[in-house]
């Protein structure tokens, strides 16, 4: 199985994180393939820190949309692929509303997705898109569910992955592309992870505000394509800010199944 990572000016963090926790689970370096842009824009830092470790480093795309579409032309059309971004510190698993524990075999997580995507015939497999264990429920679904983009098993349908429009969206954008073409989409509603997620704090506001306001325009433009299947969720944060962002409809799909694994 090959592991994909887009990263962009993180050579010393992701082997501090994405590649420890690989290595932790016994995953290979020559199954690793990280999509790289340097400091300066080329690779050199990643090949000084990563030296001699057997990764396979290749000279990446900048913007994520744009990196994300050059990976997939990277491999094999419908190939068996993972991605995992540069940032993800743990995989947990749902115990029960209180609890969850990282995985005890991450091989074994992937193995039974792709398994589950071949029963159901689909071709992406996602994950809980946050680490808490109230929402979350033992089991998979095939309706119509946002799969964050830092970890997903897929296979390589190049209709689909170099098709990406939208930047601060695209993943809201392939979960709703596998889930038109294969008429399901697999999330498995009792894993989730720990990522280092960005944060804006204090006297960072002009910036948020930029941000909600660059992101708002592509919310508009992503829900006047795809209206039937969504809405725009806008609300004030704790900060004073807004947050602004896509909700996939209730049984918009008309597919809303839960399975018991």
């Amino acid at each position: 199985m090959k592991y994909i990572i887009p990263t962009l000016k993180r050579a010393t963090i992701i082997k501090n994180r994405t590649l420890a926790l690989l290595k932790r689970y016994g995953i290979k370096p020559e199954n690793i393939y990280l999509f790289c842009v340097g400091e300066e824009g080329d690779i050199s830092n990643y090949k000084s820190a990563l030296h001699g470790e057997g990764y396979n480093i290749i000279q990446g795309k900048k913007g994520i949309g744009l990196q994300r579409n050059f990976m997939s032309e990277y491999f094999e059309e419908g190939e068996a692929l993972v991605t995992i971004d540069d940032d993800v510190e743990e995989i947990y698993e749902w115990i029960n509303e209180k609890k969850i524990t990282p995985v005890s075999s991450l091989t074994n997580v992937v193995d039974k997705m792709f398994k589950i995507m071949d029963k159901e015939n689909a071709t992406c497999c996602g994950v809980y898109p946050v680490k808490n264990p109230f929402y979350m429920k033992e089991g998979y679904s095939t309706n119509l569910k946002f799969c964050i983009g830092q970890f997903r098993c897929f296979y390589n349908i190049k209709e689909i992955e170099t098709s990406r429009k939208y930047t601060l969206l695209e993943d809201y954008e392939i979960s709703l592309k596998h889930f038109l073409t294969a008429g399901k989409i697999i999330r498995f509603n009792d894993i989730c992870l720990k990522a280092n997620y960005a944060s804006l704090g204090g006297g960072l506001s002009s910036v948020a505000d930029r941000r909600y306001i660059t992101k708002k325009k592509e919310v508009e433009q992503f829900h006047n394509d795809f209206s039937v299947y969504c809405s725009i969720y806008d609300r004030p944060t704790a900060e004073g800010n807004h947050k602004v962002d896509i909700r996939f409809r209730r049984g918009a799909g008309d597919l809303c199944i839960w399975h018991e694994i």
